[in-house]
């Protein structure tokens, strides 16, 4: 998800895409159908998370100067860049364990 889909004030997120993995590059891709696009409403409590969560990653941004690389992506690494989707599903069980969470799948 990029930051550019979040509209914060309408609790909305727009489906436009996803990241892949070719020859060994990532890319952002449009969806492969109309039905993969949309838009999204999501809870308050949701939105007021993604809103703490870009403050976070702005004060990281000036915290660490000009080595940050600002993918535009939601989730990044802590020094901007991206994550490969096939990382972040493999680590997900973990992070769960982590916080304590029930095992779901990621895209659940």
């Amino acid at each position: 998800m990029r930051w550019e889909d979040v509209d914060l004030k309408a609790g909305t997120l727009a489906v436009r895409g996803s990241l892949k993995q070719t020859r060994g590059r990532l890319t952002f891709k449009e969806p492969k159908t109309a039905k993969s696009r949309g838009v999204i409403a999501v809870l308050s409590v949701t939105v007021a998370a993604l809103r703490r969560h870009g403050e976070l990653r702005a004060l990281r941004k000036l915290e660490i100067g000009p080595i940050y690389r600002d993918s535009g992506m939601v989730c990044a690494k802590s020094d901007g860049t991206l994550i490969n989707p096939e990382s972040l599903s493999m680590d997900f069980p973990a992070m769960l364990r982590k916080r304590g969470l029930p095992p779901v799948r990621l895209h659940d």
